[in-house]
């Protein structure tokens, strides 16, 4: 299982994420910083390299979960 990385409004726009991307995934749309999850590796560079924790991740089940409102036991 794949996690999703994502990038919060805790974003100072510091690039570090973006210049640390071997896939060129991240992206400014609409003034905020995203992750084009497309073009993503899932490797983490973005989270290690984050100084303002601004990029969380997201296990894959726990997106699920959240779109849908049904609570797994």
């Amino acid at each position: 299982m794949k996690n999703q990385y994502v990038i919060d409004r805790g974003c100072k726009f510091c690039f570090n994420c973006k210049w640390t991307c071997p896939a060129d995934a991240i992206v400014v749309v609409d003034d905020l910083m995203q992750i084009d999850q497309e073009r993503c590796r899932h490797c983490g560079r973005c989270y290690e390299n984050c100084p303002n924790e601004a990029v969380r991740i997201i296990p894959l089940a726990e997106k699920t979960t959240a779109t849908t409102g049904e609570t797994h036991t």
